[in-house]
């Protein structure tokens, strides 16, 4: 689990930046080039600059469907336990498998590369047997452990698997910062910098062009290699 100090909550409000929490934005206002915010109740916010991040459904990000599992060893059971498993986090890039010690057990998850894009989150078996063969033909030490929980859950993914960052031409002010997918509360301090650099100073330490919301259109994409 991820934990975000309480007191980082109050230091937008030392910058005179407004920070609107609990809340899902259910579109955008847009009068010519210019728009606001208008959140679920219908309540419209007004500012030169809005800050999209990370939101389900924004295109192009779409949600692809990823199973996880944790495995343990039954009571009773022959062999080792899993923890004896002596990896850290490990990734086949080949299938997209990773498996890590988890607990009393080991957590293996998989992408379904044959599904497309939706918003199913229930398990499927028939997917997760797949997984489990290739969880065993990695690290044949998980060869016959039991299942203890398994969960499925979205992936918000985008055409090249990179996160858009900056400006959005077609609406002024409109700045997006989405579609980093597991990895956005690993990247969000540097990204949010770099948007922070380039909206006050209108440079950054590091350029972020290449991921800019218009790479898609002129076809330039920055595909990641390692997906999983």
């Amino acid at each position: 689990m991820h934990v975000l100090p309480h007191r980082r909550h109050r230091q937008p409000g030392r910058r005179h930046v407004r920070l609107r929490i609990g809340g899902a934005a259910a579109g955008r206002a847009v009068e010519g080039r210019r728009g606001g915010d208008r959140n679920r109740r219908g309540e419209r916010s007004r500012a030169r600059r809005a800050h999209l991040r990370r939101r389900h459904g924004d295109p192009p990000a779409v949600q692809l469907r990823g199973g996880v599992v944790v495995l343990h060893r039954p009571h009773g059971g022959a062999g080792d336990p899993c923890p004896s498993v002596p990896a850290p986090m490990t990734v086949d890039f080949q299938t997209s498998l990773y498996f890590h010690p988890e607990g009393e057990g080991v957590l293996i998850g998989m992408s379904d590369r044959a599904e497309g894009p939706g918003y199913a989150t229930h398990v499927n078996w028939e997917f997760l047997e797949k997984m489990f063969e290739q969880a065993a033909r990695r690290a044949p030490a998980l060869a016959g452990a039991g299942i203890k929980t398994a969960w499925a859950g979205l992936y918000e993914s985008t055409p090249d698997h990179q996160a858009i960052l900056g400006p959005v031409p077609e609406v002024e002010g409109f700045w997006c910062a989405a579609g980093f997918s597991g990895h956005g509360f690993m990247q969000a301090p540097a990204a949010a910098l770099l948007l922070a650099q380039l909206l006050l100073d209108h440079d950054s330490e590091v350029d972020i062009s290449p991921f800019a919301f218009t790479r898609f259109a002129k076809g330039s994409l920055v595909h990641e290699r390692n997906v999983i």
